[in-house]
């Protein structure tokens, strides 16, 4: 792993950090290669955020794009996999 990476790795945990302490489940998305580096959720507030991190800019437009699709309202269902079955909670 380049240095380049670890610090970014560093960053994006460190940001994760700061939603938590406001009251966010915040997580870093492993390998974080897709259009989003974290997946905050307040509970409180029925909020999700996919966040793309960056530690300086600018953010590209392709970017934006490429996170701009996730906007919107979903169904959430949290569920269980036990034993290959899906198990609603």
């Amino acid at each position: 792993m380049s240095e380049s990476h670890r610090k970014g790795r560093r960053y994006e945990y460190y940001v994760a950090s700061l939603f938590a302490e406001r009251g966010y489940f915040a997580r870093r998305v492993a390998g974080s290669k897709g259009p989003f580096d974290l997946i905050a959720i307040h509970p409180e507030k029925r909020e999700i955020l996919l966040i793309q991190v960056k530690k300086r800019g600018p953010i590209r437009k392709a970017e934006r794009e490429k996170l701009a699709v996730f906007r919107g309202e979903y169904t959430v269902k949290p569920v269980l996999y036990v034993c290959g079955t899906l198990v609603e909670a």
